[in-house]
This record gives C-alpha cells, sequence and structure tokens, in this order.
C-alpha cells in the first residue's frame, strides 16, 4: 500500500503549532502548572514580608523557564529540522510511504528512509493529517486527501496504530529510563504521578507503574526527613545558631539606627519594618511561627535599654544557652543593649 503525498514547509509548520500548542492543550498544561506553582511556594514560603509579589515574580520567572524549555525550545528545534528538509529551496516535499512488514518505508528525493515500528512514538490523526512522530524527534505528514478513499485512510492509519500498539513492549524500556527523574525530589513527585498514568492507561506494565510509586515516595521520604531537621532536630538548632548570633549583630544595628531616627527604641521588633523592609527578625533557630515568642527573637524594651537574644536550642528563654548579639569590638555603654542578669 504505497501513499504518494506533497507536503509544504507551511503546511509542517502548521502542524508544529498545533502538536506543541493547540494538542492536548489542558493536559499538557496542568502538570507544569501545578509544578511550577509548588515550587514557587517551597522557594518562598518562608518569606514572611511582602509574600504575595515575591511570591507571584519568583512564579512567573519559573513558569517562562519552564515554558522556554517545555514548549518554546522543543517546537524551535522542530522548526529548525523541517527547514532543513526544506533547504535545497524546493517549496514542495514530495514523498511516498509504504507499509513494509517491520515498518514503513519512506522515499525522498531519491532517498529511502526505514522506518521501524519500535521507532514510532506517536501515530495519530488531525482534521487534516495522519502523523508520525519518532523517537529520535522527527515529524512525518500525510495528508488525508493523498488517500483514494476514506476506507483507504482509515485502513492504513489502523495498522499504523496496531503495529505501534503491539510494541509497546519495546517502546515501555524506554519509560523506564524516565525513572531516574525521581530521584529528583519535588520534580520526581510530579514524575512518579506521570509514571503511573502512563502505566495504567497506555502501557499496562506492573514495572513501569513500581518505579512511578518508587519516584512519589522518594520525594515523600526526602520531604518528610526535612521537615523532621527544620522542625524538630536538635541537630537542625545547633547548625543553626551561628547563624542566629549573626542576625541578632545585625539587628542590634537597626534598633539603634531605630532610635536615632524616632528618639526612642521600638516596642517590639516589628516595628523596625517601618525604616528597613527587609530586617530579620523571626529566629532561623526556632523556623515556627508556633514557637516561642512566635519564631521570633526575643526582644524587651526596658526604658531607654532594651534586652535581646536567641532562646537557644532548648527555645526556652533565659536559660544557659540563650544566644546574644557579638558585640564584643563595641562599647555598649554608648547603646542600649543590656544582658538580662
Amino acid at each position: 500500500m504505497e501513499i504518494p503525498t506533497q507536503i509544504t514547509k507551511t503546511d509542517y509548520l502548521n502542524f508544529l503549532l498545533f502538536f506543541y500548542y493547540k494538542r492536548n492543550l489542558a493536559q499538557r498544561i496542568i502538570f507544569p502548572f501545578l509544578l511550577v506553582l509548588l515550587c514557587s511556594y517551597n522557594l518562598t514560603y518562608k518569606i514572611h514580608y511582602h509574600f504575595l509579589p515575591i511570591f507571584l515574580l519568583v512564579f512567573l520567572i519559573l513558569a517562562a523557564i519552564v515554558f522556554i524549555f517545555w514548549y518554546a525550545l522543543p517546537f524551535m528545534i522542530s522548526k529548525w529540522r523541517i527547514s532543513k528538509r526544506f533547504k535545497s529551496g524546493n517549496s514542495v516535499e514530495k514523498r511516498t510511504f509504504l507499509l513494509a512488514g517491520h515498518g514503513i518505508e519512506t522515499t525522498a528525493n531519491n532517498k529511502n528512509t526505514f522506518v521501524s515500528w519500535q521507532d514510532i512514538k506517536v501515530a495519530g490523526k488531525t482534521e487534516s493529517f495522519i502523523f508520525l512522530r519518532l523517537y529520535n524527534k522527527d515529524i512525518y505528514l500525510i495528508p488525508l486527501k493523498s488517500f483514494l478513499s476514506s476506507i483507504h485512510e482509515k485502513t492504513f492509519f489502523n495498522e499504523i496504530h496496531t503495529q505501534v500498539e503491539c510494541n509497546k513492549e519495546h517502546n515501555v524500556n524506554r519509560m523506564y529510563a524516565k525513572g531516574w527523574f525521581g530521584l529528583i525530589p519535588l520534580i520526581g513527585f510530579f514524575v512518579g504521578i506521570w509514571l503511573i498514568v502512563e502505566s495504567i492507561s497506555k502501557y499496562k506494565d506492573k514495572k513501569l507503574l513500581s518505579i512511578g510509586i518508587a519516584s512519589m515516595l522518594f520525594t515523600v521520604i526526602i520531604y518528610s526527613y526535612m521537615i523532621y531537621y527544620f522542625r524538630y532536630s536538635e541537630q537542625f538548632r545547633r547548625d543553626y545558631a551561628p547563624f542566629s548570633k549573626e542576625y541578632l549583630t545585625s539587628l542590634v544595628s537597626d534598633i539603634e539606627f531605630y532610635k536615632s531616627q524616632k528618639g526612642y527604641y521600638p516596642d517590639s521588633l516589628e516595628e523596625l519594618s517601618s525604616i528597613n523592609k527587609i530586617v530579620i527578625i523571626n529566629d532561623p533557630i526556632l523556623n515556627t511561627k508556633n514557637g516561642p515568642n512566635s519564631g521570633k527573637f526575643y526582644y524587651k524594651k526596658l526604658g531607654d535599654k532594651y534586652t535581646l537574644f536567641s532562646c537557644g536550642i532548648d527555645k526556652i528563654p533565659n536559660t544557659a544557652d540563650d544566644i546574644f548579639p557579638a558585640l564584643n569590638n563595641l562599647d555598649t555603654s554608648k547603646i542600649g543593649f543590656i544582658r538580662p542578669k
């Protein structure tokens, strides 16, 4: 069954627009949208000031990156590959397709190419074309008008579709390799969902299903450990104690600057944001709003003096492990800071 075709460069470009930007649009948008949404939140949820505008900025930046690499770049690469076919200046590509025993023989410009069934990643139909997309990213179009009748066209397509389906067992091996992406926390979780859906709806493969589940569990285990480490681990508080001392030292400068501007010390650390929008008042050791002093450094105004410290590793104020600003090289008699007795 040999099919002679004539395809223009415009036909290919219109198809690429359909394939990358219109085909199954809702299904292809929801996965990257959720990925960008969760990544944006994961990067910004600890920001307590101006969270929404910063979150939106990060979301837009990540969305732009995903769009470029997920849609625009593959489209441009495919467009470049198509342009190579027409580099001789011909406005029309004349190509014939012939069903063979183990694939399709295609001829163009006196050059024969054999495409095995195992090389075909997607075989589908639009209103105007039967299309074949290979694993090497090549695309072939067969206009429906090239067939003698609709029965002829359906027979040809059903044969291709049946052969591609029969070779899924070989193609599923390519999907196993996608499981390595499951080792990337968070991204691997969504890769796992995708592999599970593919294993159930398309490949009916238990091994692929197991790889998908393992990819999801890897992210769950990693994030569970991170939550435990950051919120409950004493080792985390020990590791972050130097940061608390550094932030406290900087905070003393912010408090003293506040007094130089206002003439008095603030009643609370929150008031410092009126002169410094990026001041850090949250204790990284506590790492939660539900901890002592709502997760902030301990601050108390004492007339024209004040005390400031971190509750330390035990998260209890006024104990031996409290952390104070590093003011060894500063004359404390000239500032309002005092250590509690």
